[in-house]
């Protein structure tokens, strides 16, 4: 379980956090929690005053809806693989550029309908904090590292379903998030195929397997072939002590 863990950090480091923030939520008031989550909404009122804090701090807490044990399945599902596949600053780097293009382009198109008179100004001062921006980036990263070239159509609409279910009611911001996230993390197509690693075989008694660089492999062959010689399919034969050959002696 143990090594389980270790082999994508980001992933249930970030998620030991998330529980964290979620249940501190839990046993607070309704009117404190939902102060805590406006001071770290990133709406167009705190981005403008505070926008890098806001960009952080919204992604380490969630709005209750979603429960530990589903976040433990969906990181486990999609966020582990994906960093044991392209390690964890790239990882990251995919989750970071989702949740902060997402949102500053979300606020962008808020800000444009509010100037236009085309949206209720009460989204100025809006909630909008969690995981599913950047989620749905890896998620999209995903189609190109881990899922079969014949499923990638199948898991790419499979997305587009789930987040398409929570408009059927009605439209959000945040739905509109979703689908620029996921677009984003399908957009990483050219760089997440050059950045992935394939998985190194497990050491047979546990631990991390030894790798050996391959420049050290070619210049081992090449000097076991100059001991060889040229032109020698074989081993170099014994020199014949008889014909004038020097002996090793004994130093003891």
């Amino acid at each position: 379980m143990a090594a389980w863990l270790r082999s994508a950090p980001a992933t249930y480091g970030y998620l030991c956090i998330l529980v964290v923030t979620s249940w501190s939520l839990r046993g607070v008031s309704p009117h404190t929690a939902d102060e805590l989550i406006r001071a770290q909404s990133t709406n167009l009122d705190n981005l403008a005053d505070r926008p890098l804090q806001v960009l952080v701090a919204s992604a380490f807490w969630t709005s209750g809806s979603t429960l530990p044990w589903q976040l433990l399945i969906r990181f486990t599902l999609v966020m582990a693989p994906v960093e044991r596949r392209l390690g964890t600053r790239r990882t990251v780097a995919v989750f970071a550029a989702g949740h902060v293009l997402a949102t500053l382009l979300v606020g962008a198109g808020i800000d444009v309908g509010l100037r236009h008179h085309l949206l209720d100004l009460d989204l100025a001062h809006a909630s909008d904090v969690g995981v599913s921006y950047g989620f749905y980036a890896v998620a999209g990263a995903l189609t190109w590292l881990l899922v079969p070239r014949r499923w990638c159509v199948v898991w790419v609409a499979g997305l587009l379903a789930s987040i398409t279910v929570a408009t059927l009611n009605e439209v959000t911001f945040t739905d509109v998030g979703h689908f620029v996230s996921l677009a984003i993390g399908l957009g990483t197509w050219p760089l997440v195929t050059r950045w992935q690693r394939f998985p190194v075989p497990r050491a047979p008694l546990g631990g991390r397997p030894i790798v050996v660089p391959r420049k050290l492999v070619q210049h081992v062959v090449r000097a076991l072939a100059a001991r060889r010689g040229p032109g020698h399919g074989g081993p170099t034969p014994r020199a014949d002590a008889s014909a004038g050959a020097p002996t090793a002696q004994s130093t003891d």
